[in-house]
């Protein structure tokens, strides 16, 4: 401590005033004060952002299960639409000639033509929920 007292001139040095203590020692209180605030806002927003984060990551998985869930829905109504067409009893189609003979079979030909617009219908529906 003499080696750093006798290489500087500590005559030219002013003492510092009892006030000038105080004063210091307030701002530094103060700016201490500002710091804690801070740090306090920041753990906050830092935990609000954390919220937004988790509430994100389950709205997401849950979105998610969402959309698996709807696509297997409409797998099913698909495969049912296309298993009930598959197993319709198919014959011929009713020639011109026995629809404009007024065939018996003309029943038939309705149920066939309701089988595809029930066909077209599903179809259409697929192409909505998928497009």
């Amino acid at each position: 401590m003499e080696a750093i007292a006798s290489a500087y001139d500590l005559t030219a040095i002013r003492g510092l005033e009892q006030d000038e203590i105080q004063d210091a020692v307030e701002e530094l209180k103060r700016s201490t004060a500002a710091i804690e605030k801070q740090t306090e806002t920041l753990r906050l927003q830092q935990n609000a952002m954390n919220t937004l984060i988790k509430n994100k990551s389950r709205n997401d998985q849950a979105r998610i299960q969402s959309e698996k869930s709807q696509l297997r829905k409409w797998s099913t109504e698909k495969d049912q639409a296309v298993s009930s067409v598959s197993y319709a009893p198919r014959r011929d189609l009713v020639s011109y000639n026995s629809i404009s003979a007024g065939s018996s079979d003309l029943g038939y030909l309705n149920h066939e033509i309701l089988s595809f617009a029930q066909l077209s219908f599903f179809w259409f529906l697929a192409l909505i929920k998928t497009g």
